[in-house]
Parts: structure tokens; C-alpha cells; sequence
């Protein structure tokens, strides 16, 4: 898939609406060659229920992760942009918050959207 086509999916897939952080977490494997991976995992959830969507961001890099002083944590809209590093270069992309600036901002090589169908309301 085209950079551009996942964007695309990406968009798309947000379009559906998933404002409440269920879960953020940062993981890394060491592998036996010297190599680290290191992911970031984000669980959002549709209001209502219904629907949940798993991101997995590879390889993150600049992670900013902002705490509001209300109870609630959400992201209104999540957006997607690629970052020009060059030819030479493997294709990054700026993943941040369009309307809440400062909840989260970060770009990763590469990442996964999965949707669970869910129960809980």
C-alpha cells in the first residue's frame, strides 16, 4: 500500500468517530541481533460504545503526550500527514491531535488500524 493509501484508510477509518483514549501504552523489544522495536499502542473508543479502534504506531519517534486537568482524556480528531525525508529515505508520518494541539503528537514509520466490534456502552 501506497503511502497515500494509507492515509486515505486512515482517514477514513477516523472518520467513524473515536474520541475517548482507553488506553496508551509504549512498548519495546530488544531482539538478539542488537536491534530495539518500539511501538506505541493507542485504544480509542467510539461514545456509546459500539465500536473500538487499535493503533499501533512502529518505530515512534518525538512522542509528546499532554494530560488535560479535566477527568476525561480525549482526541476529537486524530490526523495523519507524511513527512518528506527524502529519497533516499523510508516514508515517516506526523501523527498529532488537529484540534487539541497538545494531547499527542508524534511520527512513526509505519502503523496498523484494527476495529473491534465491542459491547460495552
Amino acid at each position: 500500500m501506497t503511502t497515500e493509501e494509507k492515509i486515505v484508510e486512515f482517514d477514513k477509518i477516523l472518520s467513524m468517530k473515536f474520541p475517548l483514549v482507553r488506553r496508551l501504552s509504549f512498548s519495546q523489544v530488544s531482539h538478539g541481533n542488537g536491534s530495539i522495536e518500539q511501538c506505541v499502542s493507542i485504544e480509542l473508543q467510539q461514545r456509546g460504545g459500539g465500536k473500538t479502534l487499535w493503533i499501533e504506531l512502529l518505530d515512534p519517534r518525538d512522542l509528546i503526550f499532554h494530560q488535560p486537568s479535566w477527568s476525561e482524556v480525549s482526541i476529537s480528531h486524530l490526523a495523519i500527514r507524511p513527512i518528506d525525508n527524502g529519497i533516499c529515505q523510508e516514508p515517516r508520518y506526523y501523527i498529532y491531535d488537529a484540534e487539541q494541539d497538545e494531547i499527542l503528537k508524534l511520527n512513526c514509520r509505519d502503523f496498523t488500524l484494527t476495529i473491534i466490534e465491542t459491547d460495552e456502552k
